[in-house]
């Protein structure tokens, strides 16, 4: 179990050391080495590999090694050093590269040309790296003196560049510039020499997508012209199946289309919190539209619904609109069947949606349209967390000796009296199942009601020889919520007082969640910390203690930016 959390906790280190709680650069310089690119460039990276960063990640590894016990194996572990052993041959990274490496690299792929073609052997043709240079004599003296040897390459002077290539012109180019280096591994030619070409850095679908980033500075920075992307897959498919039924063909065509630009920026917020955001452009929706279907989601969540849920809830998972998502899931099922060219799929896709609506129809008496899923347009809640035995337990037995956790759904009650059927729709579904079971049968299933807060609640009691213990689930809907979990979610529901919203993990967290959220995605690392009794030795629990101990609070959030953009941020707080 050691060397599993110990694994975990190095993937989770390698994810901090891309978003490591180094001073961030601005974004706009953090892209600057995009002026070597020509606009339109598909896929473009870059990173700091300055100092600081570097040393900053050594810190967070020199953390997280102290947080562990000393037999994990990560005590001494340092990026610089291993960079050093990277390079090996009788170089080191400290002596032969910091000194002429600047504050940045990027990595770009110009075209998609030679990735879609019918050549095997020209993947590498438009891929161009760019090194920010600062010293470029003791740049070129590196790459010349240690990688170009021999009379296979030829120098020239192209503008501002010194450019070594092979004589075939073929095999890669080298130009070096007064603060840029520029390795192409195609050949010369993809490299933006003369100054005459519109940079990446002046594309109106780049400038849009870095101005949207949610954070001010990035340490890394991932830009991707998808739309470019899906173009090309669905020339290939047409290439490679002329037979593809035509409907099909445009339909896939429509929603490709609808695909912009994505950026993705990795980041730290106030020293400790890793954060990485992901911001994505709508291109032409004319196809999403036509199917009635929206654009982007609408609505926020309201954060006051959070007060509806315990304070200390370790999982929580609070969103708008539950109808709304409902709908596109099935959409996106028909829509899969309508573009797979298989005449038979959608009508299966509505067989099925009939089928679940006679079931719930005869189990409840409820329609799923009308009944159900008609007033889910409000905020609504899944939540899980430790129950109060389990927080206080200190073994294994003692955590297992009552249902360790509360859960609830918790939805916002738009149309009160319809929520109020759909608990008594559910309880006579319940009844139903009740009855059914056989007199003989050890398995015993009560259903009871009891007042809670003013609000009728179904108690469905399931007990059996071999449960531990009996599992208890309540049902209720008033004129504000509809509430199905455990008692202490429920009752917790029914009757808010020490919520969520004042929990110091949750107020954390929202410091970072996007402005205006449709969903948030959140965990507590700290609400988590009884799990360590589920481990079976002295050590392994050290050592789960270690792991949980490490995560403060996490959130993923998602916002609509604007009128065509939306964005997704995933947020990890390390402890004070």
């Amino acid at each position: 179990m050691k060397k599993v959390l110990s694994l975990l906790l190095v993937v989770m280190l390698a994810l901090g050391a891309l978003v490591a709680p180094a001073a961030a650069t601005p974004i706009d310089e953090l892209t600057d080495l995009g002026r070597y690119f020509p606009a339109g460039t598909p896929i473009f990276a870059t990173i700091r590999t300055d100092d600081a960063y570097i040393d900053t990640l050594d810190s967070v590894l020199a953390t997280v090694a102290d947080a562990l016990p000393a037999d994990a194996g990560l005590d001494g572990v340092s990026l610089r050093a291993l960079l050093n052993m990277a390079f090996g041959f009788g170089m080191s990274f400290d002596a032969d590269i910091r000194p002429w490496l600047g504050d940045s690299v990027a990595l770009g792929l110009t075209s998609i040309d030679a990735l879609t073609d019918a050549d095997p052997f020209n993947d590498q043709e438009g891929v161009v790296i760019a090194i920010a240079l600062a010293d470029a004599e003791a740049a070129e003296a590196f790459f010349v003196d240690g990688m170009m040897q021999g009379d296979d390459f030829v120098t020239e002077t192209v503008g501002d560049f010194t450019v070594y290539s092979s004589e075939a012109g073929d095999d890669g180019a080298l130009a070096i510039g007064a603060d840029v280096a520029l390795l192409g591994l195609g050949s010369v030619a993809d490299l933006q020499l003369d100054g005459d070409f519109t940079p990446l850095t002046a594309d109106p679908a780049f400038t849009e997508l870095t101005g949207l980033m949610p954070a001010d500075e990035y340490n890394i920075f991932i830009y991707a012209a998808l739309n470019d992307f899906f173009d090309a897959f669905v020339s290939m498919m047409t290439a490679d199946a002329p037979g593809m039924d035509m409907q099909a063909f445009e339909m896939l065509q429509g929603l490709t289309a609808s695909v912009g630009s994505y950026g993705l920026g990795f980041t730290v917020l106030d020293g400790r919190s890793l954060t990485i955001d992901l911001v994505g452009t709508l291109g032409d929706t004319s196809a999403i539209e036509a199917l009635g279907l929206p654009v982007l989601p609408t609505g926020t969540v309201d954060l006051a619904f959070a007060n509806r849920i315990p304070a200390g809830t370790a999982i929580v998972t609070h969103a708008d609109n539950l109808r709304q998502i409902y709908d596109s899931f099935i959409a996106g099922f028909e829509l899969g069947a309508q573009t797979s060219g298989d005449p038979e799929a959608g009508e299966e896709i509505g067989q099925a949606l009939e089928q679940v609506d006679f079931i719930i129809r005869g189990l409840t008496g409820l329609d799923l349209e009308e009944d159900i899923l008609s007033w889910m347009t409000g905020d609504f809640a899944i939540h899980l967390g430790l129950s109060e035995s389990a927080q206080e337990a200190t073994s294994l037995f003692g955590f297992l000796g009552a249902l360790p956790v509360d859960f609830g759904l918790l939805i916002e009650a738009t149309e009160p009296d319809v929520a109020a059927n759909l608990a008594s729709g559910l309880a006579d579904a319940i009844d139903f199942a009740a009855s059914q079971i056989d007199e003989d049968d050890d398995l015993q299933l009560t259903v009871t009601n009891e007042t809670s807060a003013g609000t009728s609640v179904v108690v469905v009691t399931v007990d059996a020889p071999d449960l531990p213990f009996p599992l208890e689930l309540l049902i209720a809907g008033n004129d504000e919520v509809f509430a199905l979990g455990t008692r202490a979610a429920v009752e917790a529901a029914l009757d808010p007082a020490t919520g969520l919203n004042d929990d110091p993990q949750f107020n954390e967290a929202l410091a970072y969640v996007l402005d205006a959220p449709n969903q948030i995605h959140y965990l507590s690392g700290v609400s988590l910390q009884a799990l360590s009794a589920l481990a079976t030795t002295e050590d392994d629990q050290a050592v789960l203690e270690s792991a949980l101990g490490l995560i403060s609070s996490s959130t993923i959030s998602s916002a609509v930016i604007g009128d065509n953009a939306s964005a997704i941020r995933l947020v990890l707080t390390l402890p004070e």
